[in-house]
Parts: structure tokens; C-alpha cells; sequence
């Protein structure tokens, strides 16, 4: 099976590509090995003399934050009572319980099972022999009666990778079904902030319980996650996130009014000493070895900002503070657009690096002052929350653009949980909340406390001390778009028109268009309608990572109901050929020209080449005209929005001619539209999750 599902990721690419990413893999391997047997009697915990006290947390945490909102209360302890006994549900993985030895479902028909002990003794032997004595030193501190988590394995498949492997040598992607992002995910420790909020919350042995619960797995997985050692020390990204977690859990733990005082000396020990592992990883495996820095460099230098306001201030911290602080609103020009979206083309990793923004920049002014922030940051960050609303459906669900991995940076509060208790990753109203909360700003920004996302706003003011940057005014999207250099008027050949009736006119009712060209998506939106064209860059300077083929494609949602819907990303790497599948033209509601790719997906699972050199031509309040050449003949999209009727009509080798009389499509139905443009695949709103309805 692993060669057969090399062979078919091998399928996926040119040659060329194969062999490049094929030696890559083999020299890092060799490396890793020689680094094994050289290091591998040696401990990587820091073993220099470490100040063992933790810097104090912002004086704005003392002050009031207590996640004892209505709305919220109830789902926040029933989340922290799963969480506490080792239940998660992430990534698609359904409920599961994470033990050694546990039994997992499988994946796409694929299962893998360990059948490893918890013995602590034996959990210990698993380690590099070097990393035995500290490990079995840190687990001492544990609860009685604690069950290990196990923190390696992939809890849908049920693969597990070692904990004796150094992390740089370490191979995913190759076994079917697998997917290294399930123990990553687990891994960032995002659900204990949650946990200690809801233990603010709560009263007596169970505030108890739930805050003991949040130290354990904290000892836990340092103890079994030495430095550099296993599947989660292999992504920096992750390490940054997970260190940024942990430090915002120990920010609400320390300063929890129910606790008389900061008695876990030990623990804040070992916590100082495993800040000081993240930082140096993070510091020496910055991912800016591309010529366009993306999200991962973004949470790099998050997470060391969070390491280093947490630590005691020294000339290591100082630095990289400092550093942090610099790239931070150096990424942040770079990577967001003039219009506020972000240059990676996908509208949910705009959530994930706003989110690291807001919390970033939030910390920089608390410790620093708001003066520290140049002025036209704050201004991007006030589009950056524009671009989220404006690309919000009247249903509150974001237009689902590009790739989306369900990442986020912090989970502060559980507003976005289904009832269900399934995480909503297309709902953003939580992003936008806590970027209204550090802005000062009148109006443009809605306020969201009152809508289950009041504890976001508490965090990033007790980060800031109630400080707040001061933006002169609200973004607002540009209304019109024109293309700079006139496309000759070719006349075009085997027009097609689809004709959509609405049921009442009252439906654009306040209608407004909003254009994103940086990022390539025009839209229009009422209370009752909404409506977005795909048409421009693939973002990344044109590598197109999280990219599809989705060039003149378009979502449509009437009064709260999808009417056509980008169907989402899915999974990566563990099925490469539904990773493709989820790229494809096929999958959009665009133009087509039989099964022929307007761009080819065979640069590898994350490189989409820029062949189609989408451009809109004209878009306004009820116009729009868009065209590509990925099929070598223009092929053009246009929407007329007149009298209740939405015309959309695709003509190939030159611009429409709405003087052209043509056949067209009568529609009333979201079900008949659907069925016009083939959408057959399974939506898919969120990163390993399918919703056939």
C-alpha cells in the first residue's frame, strides 16, 4: 500500500518535480540519522542554568475575564468536561478518546493500530535514551490516577509516528489515509485556554479539577514531546502556535481570582524551561526560505513574541522580542493587501494570519504602547476585518475561497461550536470581534460582544491594558473595477446564458458591491443576498499554494440558503487524488471545456501554476465581466443583475455582447442551478469534514 500511494502522489507530478521533492526527502532522512546516532545519548531539554520564574502575565488579565456569558457558559464546560477526559474532536476525527493503544476508525478505508501500553515505564523506554532521565523527572509532577495522552498518532487512521525520531528526518505523506496534521492540531493545545476559562467559570472541585486537568497535559506533553524529537516538533508553525497556547493558558490559570495564589512552582519551572526549547526551535527554523513568506513565517514570529513576553527579560528574550516585534508589522504590510485581504488567495488562511495579527499586535501594545504601532497597520487591520465581513454571507458563513485547513490561532471561546459540538470554521464573526476591540473606531466595524464573542474582546483588552489604536476611518471596499489595459473586442462564439429569477424583488433590497481585486473576488451583498465572482491573482506572488481552479466561479446565497457553493479543500495529504479532486475545475461552478484543467495540478499538492492570468474586465453595482486564457482561448464570464433577473452568460474568444440575443436557462432553484453546472462534489466545510446536504 505505501508504494502503491507513493506511485499515485508520483502520478500527481511532472517528473521533474517527483525527482527534486523525491532527493529532498532522502538527504533530509540521512541527516537525520546521522544526527541520531551523534545525539542521541544526549539530552535536547535545555540543560543551562534557567531563572526558574516566569515573567509576570499583562496586568490586564487580572481585571475581568470571566467567560460566565450565557450563551456560551454551558458548551464551554461541557467542552472543557470532554477535554479533561482526553476527548477531542479535530479535523474531522469525530469524538474520539486519545489513549495508548487506542482503536481508531480509519480513513478512507485505511487503518493503522499500535497496540502500545501506558505504562509509564514504558512510555518512558520510547524516548531517546538521552531524554529518559528529565522525562521520567518532569512525570513525577503529574496527578495521581493521570492517563497519558497519546501525542503522536494520527487519530482517524490510527498511524502513529515515534517519539524517538529525530523530527527533521521524520516522512508523512507517503502511507495512505495518514495525515501528520491530526497530531499537529492536537498538538498547538488550543483547547486549553478553554479549559481555564471554563474554570473561572466554575465553582469548588470541579474549577479545581479543570484547572489541575490544564497543568497535567501541559507536563504531559512535554515530557513525551522532548525537543526536536517526534511528529511534533516537525512543523515550526505548530511549535509557535502550541507555544503561544500554553502561554495564554498560564496567562488565565496565574491570574484566576478564585486561586489564592500561584502555588505550581514546579510546574511553572518545567513551563519556563519548555518556552525556552520553543523559542530557541522557533528562532532556528524560521520557515522564510521561500521568496514570499506565508502564514507559517506569520505564526513563527507570533508565537516567539508570546515566548518572549512570557519568559524573564535577558539578552536571548530581549532579542527576540525585539525581532518579533519588527517582522511582525514587516509581515503584516507584506503579507495583506492595500484592500485589507490577504496575498495568499484563501479566504479562510486570511482568518488564520488576521488572527495572528490582531493577537500579535495586541501584546506589542500592551507591553510597548499603541505608539509602537505605525499607523497605517492599524488602518490594514480595520480592512482586514472589512474584507471578513464583506466576504460574510447573510447566513454569517464566509464565502469558502482557495484551500481551508480549519487553522486558527487562538480558540478563545466556543461561539463557533455547533450544537452538536462541531467546530463552524466558515463562521469569522470571532476575528472580526477581536480586531474591533484593539481598534478605536467608530463606526464601519460591527461590535460583536453581545453575540458569543464578548471573552475574544475581554482577551485582547486584558492583553492591552484597555489600550486601543486609533484608526482616522472605516475601510470601505472599493464599488467599481476596471481593467487598466483595454482587452481587444474579439467577437465571441457559442455563447451561453443562465437566467435566474427571484422571487421577489425585495431580495437586492440595499445591495452593494464590494471589489477585492488584490485578491481576485468581486462581490455583491444585500441583507437577503449575496453573490461573489471569482476572477484574478492565485496569490503567494503567483505560486498559488492554496489555490484552485476556481477562475470566473461563483457563489450564490438567497435569503440564508446556498444556492452554489465552493465545495471546500477537504484533506491534503493523506489521498492526493481527492486533494486534486477538491483543486479541480470540476468541482466549481466555473466555465468549462470538457475535463481540461485551466491550470495543471501536477506541480505538487501545493502549487497551482498561473496559466489561466484571470483579469476582470468591468464590475459595478450591476455589471460584471471577467475573462482567462487557461484553456490558450479566452473564455469570459459576465452577470447583469436587472430587475430581479441575474443573467450570467460565458462566451469563448471574445467579450460578451449583451445586444446579442441568445437562448438561455430558465432557473428558480438553487437545486436546478446546481445541476446546470455539474456540482457533484461533497461540500466540505471544514478541513476533514463532508456535509452531503
Amino acid at each position: 500500500m505505501k508504494l502503491k500511494h507513493i506511485l499515485t502522489y508520483a502520478l500527481t507530478l511532472s517528473p521533474k518535480i517527483f525527482a527534486k521533492k523525491a532527493g529532498s526527502i532522502v538527504l533530509r532522512r540521512i541527516l537525520a540519522k546521522c544526527n541520531a546516532v551523534l545525539r542521541g545519548h544526549k539530552s535536547s531539554f535545555p540543560l543551562d542554568d534557567l531563572l526558574s520564574e516566569l515573567a509576570a502575565p499583562p496586568i490586564g488579565f487580572y481585571g475581568h475575564i470571566d467567560a460566565s456569558e450565557a450563551s456560551i457558559t454551558p458548551m464551554l464546560h461541557t467542552l472543557a468536561s470532554r477535554h479533561a477526559n482526553h476527548a477531542f474532536n479535530l479535523l474531522g476525527s469525530g469524538w474520539v478518546r486519545l489513549a495508548y493503544g487506542a482503536i481508531y476508525d480509519g480513513f478512507a478505508g485505511y487503518r493503522y493500530y499500535s497496540h502500545l501500553s501506558g505504562n509509564e515505564d514504558q512510555i518512558i523506554a520510547r524516548l531517546s535514551p538521552g531524554n529518559r532521565k528529565q522525562a521520567s523527572k518532569i512525570r513525577k509532577y503529574l496527578s495521581t490516577g493521570y492517563q497519558a495522552i497519546d501525542w503522536q498518532v494520527d487519530f482517524r487512521s490510527g498511524h502513529r509516528w515515534r517519539e524517538n525520531d529525530v523530527s527533521k528526518g521524520i516522512f508523512y505523506g507517503h502511507l495512505p489515509g495518514v495525515d501528520i496534521k491530526l497530531p499537529w492540531e492536537l498538538a498547538r493545545l488550543q483547547h486549553l485556554p478553554m479549559m481555564a476559562l471554563a474554570a473561572r467559570s466554575a465553582d469548588g472541585k470541579t474549577a479545581d479539577k479543570w484547572r489541575r486537568e490544564c497543568l497535567d497535559q501541559v507536563l504531559d506533553f512535554i515530557s513525551t514531546n522532548p525537543p526536536g524529537y517526534g511528529a511534533n516538533w516537525v512543523c515550526t508553525m505548530d511549535v509557535a502556535i502550541r507555544a503561544a497556547n500554553m502561554v495564554l493558558t498560564y496567562w488565565l490559570l496565574s491570574t484566576d481570582k478564585n486561586v489564592e495564589s500561584r502555588s505550581h512552582k514546579l510546574f511553572e519551572r518545567e513551563l519556563v524551561y519548555s518556552l525556552t526549547s520553543h523559542g530557541r526551535h522557533i528562532i532556528s527554523n524560521l520557515e522564510n526560505t521561500d521568496t514570499s513568506y506565508g502564514n507559517h513565517y506569520l505564526a513563527d514570529i507570533c508565537g516567539l513574541l508570546y515566548v518572549a513576553a512570557a519568559l524573564p527579560r535577558n539578552t536571548e528574550t530581549s532579542y527576540w522580542w525585539r525581532f518579533a516585534c519588527d517582522q511582525l508589522i514587516s509581515e503584516i504590510s507584506r503579507q495583506f493587501n492595500c484592500d485589507g485581504s490577504n496575498f495568499e488567495g484563501s479566504t479562510s488562511y486570511h482568518r488564520l494570519s488576521s488572527e495572528m495579527a490582531v493577537y500579535g499586535l495586541s501584546l506589542i501594545v500592551g507591553r510597548d504602547g499603541a505608539e509602537k504601532i505605525p499607523a497605517e497597520i492599524a488602518s490594514k487591520l480595520a480592512a482586514m476585518a472589512q474584507f471578513s465581513i464583506d466576504i460574510s454571507k447573510p447566513n454569517n458563513q464566509i464565502a469558502q475561497i482557495g484551500d481551508n485547513d480549519s487553522g486558527r490561532f487562538f480558540k478563545i471561546c466556543p461561539a463557533h461550536f455547533t450544537e452538536d459540538l462541531t467546530e463552524n470554521h466558515l463562521d469569522h464573526r470571532a476575528t472580526i470581534a477581536a480586531i474591533s476591540s484593539l481598534l478605536s473606531i467608530k463606526s464601519g466595524i460591527p461590535d460583536f460582544k453581545d453575540l458569543g464573542c464578548r471573552t475574544e474582546c475581554e482577551v485582547v483588552s486584558a492583553l492591552t491594558n484597555g489600550q486601543r489604536l486609533l484608526v482616522e476611518a472605516p475601510y470601505h471596499a472599493a464599488t467599481t473595477h476596471a481593467i487598466k489595459n483595454k482587452i481587444p473586442s474579439l467577437k465571441g462564439s457559442h455563447p451561453r446564458e443562465i437566467k435566474i429569477t427571484l422571487s421577489d424583488l425585495d431580495i437586492l433590497l440595499g445591495l452593494r458591491p464590494a471589489a477585492y481585486p488584490n485578491f481576485g473576488l468581486f462581490i455583491w451583498k444585500s441583507p437577503r443576498f449575496y453573490m461573489s465572482m471569482r476572477c484574478g491573482v492565485i496569490g503567494q506572488n503567483e505560486r498559488g499554494g492554496h489555490a484552485h481552479n476556481d477562475q470566473l466561479s461563483i457563489e450564490l446565497n438567497i435569503d440564508g440558503v446556498d444556492w452554489l457553493l465552493d465545495p471546500g479543500s477537504y484533506v491534503y495529504t493523506p489521498s492526493p487524488k481527492t486533494r486534486n479532486a477538491y483543486r479541480s475545475i470540476m468541482a466549481h461552478a466555473a466555465p468549462r471545456q470538457g475535463t481540461l484543467e485551466p491550470a495543471s495540478l501536477r506541480l505538487g499538492l501545493f502549487r497551482l501554476e498561473n496559466r489561466a492570468q484571470a483579469k476582470c474586465i468591468t464590475f459595478n453595482h450591476e455589471q460584471f465581466e471577467g475573462m482567462h486564457v487557461g484553456f490558450g482561448k479566452p473564455v469570459y464570464r459576465a452577470v447583469k443583475i436587472q430587475s430581479g433577473i441575474i443573467h450570467i452568460r460565458d462566451t469563448w474568444g471574445g467579450a460578451t455582447n449583451w445586444e446579442e440575443s441568445v437562448d438561455s436557462i430558465n432557473v428558480v432553484s438553487g437545486e436546478q442551478l446546481r445541476q446546470i453546472f455539474e456540482i457533484n462534489t461533497v461540500f466540505s466545510p471544514g478541513y476533514g469534514l463532508l456535509n452531503p446536504t
